[in-house]
């Protein structure tokens, strides 16, 4: 019987499991011994009669060193307990003759468990005509292990149906002498059917019988093959289509709620074909969708990229090091054989970094700039844009944008701020003033659009949702990222009418220190989609938007020109996460602050001081520059793995920019200050510097400390 069937639980999480068409889940972690999860199962019949009845969900488990216990309790009863590790396969029993049971059938990224959980329920805990109720509970363990048990009620049905259509053949075809010796290896469930074979005009059948595990068969054909069709069916379908035997081949072909794969290898006069019959329903209802919208003769436009925060997957020093190693130095060689590759890195200071680094890949990165293989983001960093003032945020530009045309001559026009999500007022007019007219966040509704600021002036803006939501489906089996790929390619639809002269898919993979990945199997057997069957057995062509690699840039740009007018945007957006960052660490925003203020009063007095000496040989340039590449340094990725070494860090930059600033404004305003015309018969002077470009009347507050006997004509 069905272990789900229906749930008022609000301990509800989206997440990835066994089958691609089933994402929510119930969720329950050995925290505070109060996260439950409960659901009923399906009911038993009116009549059931015997001494047991066996039901089954899906379910994942966190796969952990942790030792945590898990409860599990029918119709209130506690029954079971189990606790976490790395078992994969196990068994629990009660007094009463109850079993529970776990079996993995697949890994993901995480090295986490999904497959099935089976419980037998004895007669006695049993009411025919009534539903199981199934509560599991992590104890108070204070630690985040967890167990996911999925929302579907439909896993008898698909395992039957996946049985009966998931198939594997593998044929051996030897020419001798006229007569063609065909061996035919199959899936154990083939056993005992009788398939169908077409060999040009000749039309036949052979049974396959059971061995060793598998089913297998042999016949014969006479005649020539090799310039004829040849087809091997089942009940359900066909399972092998070959035209002929003249050429290597591989076709991938959508039947109703299956995906056929044919492939064919000649080596001489022997030819070896296998054919994978593959229980996908979702991935061919998606691709069927997307066949039958305007976007089919569309292109994705897939954009590499790799998330950094300056430190969180380690702590600074770290994090430049495997940025090295794990991303750009590949990404040099990727680009080496790959002539189409692309890859978008996402702020100045990884290139800075690198550069510093390796001073004689200099020309290499400028190379890669040149041919367009990679584009870099216009910004410094990636800041929390409302923690820093105005005067910083442009900065971030100066030092982002103008060193990479300085350096490179590269001239960046997007701007990359994935992670935090938040957005300040004024951001739009800044980056249309600062030459960056587009931007890519995430964390934000997908779509694409126009940002406005205040004043008018607006950035397009591309939103992936989440920037990593494409690279864990890309990293799965085909199918679930042919899934993917069509079910978010139709979230596109809208931006285009009938009459757009290209329809534009972006697609963006993206992850924290992901290396430059090669997608090209994936958009070989993408691309390879060729046929689509009916449920009345009709063929047709199917047709697929193609890939493109692209830049971001590349993406908008190409996006701008034939979409639709696209939607717009204004105002802030609240950045949700300075609640941890802001008070979290109050003495280096203090810091961050006052330097903030403090570093343009020292330019402008500095610049003072220069003019009235008419030279500007004195004038502080690379104390400034370091002062602002300090203050401007830290971004977004406080905390994290070792955190308090880049906590410390990002505190020492601010403090450093704001000592450099007031020692860089004392000596100019100290300067000026000389240079000005006093009489001291009238007393001592108080001299007062207004900072600002407009005529104050505030309060001036000071304290002025006398040596003994001096003071005098106040």
């Amino acid at each position: 019987y069905e272990g789900f069937k229906t749930s008022d639980c609000k301990n509800i999480i989206s997440y990835h499991s066994l089958r691609n068409d089933i994402t929510d889940g119930l969720l329950t972690r050995a925290t505070n011994g109060s996260m439950e999860i409960e659901w009923q199962t399906q009911a038993i019949p009116n009549y059931f009669k015997a001494g047991g009845a066996w039901f089954v969900w899906l379910a994942a488990i966190d796969i952990t060193d942790k030792k945590v216990k898990f409860d599990v309790f029918i119709d209130g009863e506690k029954r079971f307990n189990f606790p976490s590790g790395k078992k994969k396969l196990w068994t629990y029993t009660h007094p009463d003759g109850g079993l529970l049971k776990y079996q993995s059938f697949d890994s993901d990224q995480h090295g986490d468990s999904h497959g099935y959980m089976t419980m037998y329920a004895p007669k006695s805990w049993l009411k025919p005509g009534k539903p199981l109720s199934i509560k599991i509970i992590g104890e108070a363990a204070g630690e985040n292990t967890w167990v996911i048990v999925f929302k579907t009620d439909d896993i008898i049905s698909y395992l039957e149906k996946s049985i009966e259509l998931q198939v594997w053949l593998d044929v051996s075809i030897i020419e001798a002498q006229g007569n063609n010796d065909v061996v035919v290896t199959a899936s154990a469930n083939l056993a005992g059917k009788k398939l169908s074979y077409v060999s040009g005009e000749l039309e036949g059948s052979f049974m396959l019988e059971e061995k060793d595990g598998v089913s297998t068969a042999m016949f014969s054909i006479e005649g020539d093959v090799k310039n004829q069709k040849f087809i091997i069916s089942d009940d359900n379908s066909e399972l092998l289509y070959l035209d002929n035997f003249k050429k290597d081949t591989i076709l991938r072909k959508l039947l109703p709620k299956a995906v056929l794969i044919n492939e064919l290898v000649i080596n001489k006069s022997k030819f070896k074909a296998k054919s994978r019959r593959l229980y996908k329903p979702k991935t061919v209802k998606s691709i069927k969708a997307l066949n039958n919208s305007n976007l089919s003769k569309g292109k994705i436009y897939l954009m590499n990229s790799s998330h950094q925060d300056i430190a969180w997957m380690d702590s600074p020093e770290k994090c430049v090091l495997e940025r090295d190693t794990m991303l750009i130095t590949p990404l040099i060689e990727q680009a080496k054989v790959n002539p189409d590759y692309r890859f978008d890195i996402e702020d100045a200071l990884m290139i800075k970094e690198y550069i510093e680094r390796h001073p004689d890949k200099k020309e290499k990165i400028n190379q890669l700039f040149k041919e367009g293989k990679i584009s870099c983001g216009s910004s410094f960093t990636q800041p929390y844009e409302e923690m820093y003032s105005g005067e910083a945020l442009i900065r971030q530009f100066y030092f982002g944008k103008k060193w990479l045309k300085d350096e490179f001559g590269y001239n960046a026009n997007t701007y990359w701020n994935v992670d935090v999500p938040g957005r300040s007022l004024q951001m739009p007019q800044i980056l249309k003033k600062s030459g960056s007219p587009f931007m890519v966040i995430s964390r934000h509704e997908k779509g694409m659009f126009n940002w406005f600021s205040p004043d008018g002036s607006f950035v397009t803006t591309y939103s992936s949702g989440h920037y990593a939501n494409a690279y864990t489906p890309l990293h799965k089996d085909f199918y679930e990222a042919a899934e993917y790929l069509a079910t978010s390619s139709l979230e596109w639809e809208k931006y285009y009418s009938e009459n757009s002269p290209e329809n534009i898919v972006p697609l963006l993979s993206d992850w924290d220190m992901s290396p430059a990945n090669d997608y090209s199997h994936i958009i070989r057997q993408w691309e390879g989609i060729s046929e689509l069957t009916d449920e009345k057995g009709v063929k047709s062509e199917i047709c697929l938007p193609r890939f493109k690699i692209v830049t971001a840039s590349e993406l908008l740009e190409s996006f701008v020109e034939v979409s639709n007018s696209l939607p717009s945007i204004s105002g802030e957006r609240p950045a949700l996460w300075l609640y941890i960052h802001g008070p979290g660490h109050q003495k280096a925003l203090k810091a961050s602050r006052e330097g903030d203020i403090l570093l343009p009063m020292a330019e402008k007095f500095a610049t003072i001081d220069a003019l009235t000496d008419q030279s500007f040989n004195n004038y502080p340039a690379a104390r400034l520059q370091k002062a602002w590449e300090a203050k401007i340094y830290p971004d977004h990725g406080w905390g994290g793995k070792n955190g308090q070494i880049t906590d410390a860090l990002f505190r020492r930059k601010f403090e450093f920019a704001r000592t450099e600033a007031k020692q860089i404004l004392e000596n100019a305003c100290g300067s000026l200050a000389s240079k000005i015309k006093t009489y001291l018969k009238k007393g001592i002077p108080l001299v007062v510097f207004n900072s600002l470009n407009w005529n104050r009347t505030d309060i001036v507050d000071f304290e002025i400390n006398f040596d003994y006997g001096i003071a005098r004509s106040f």
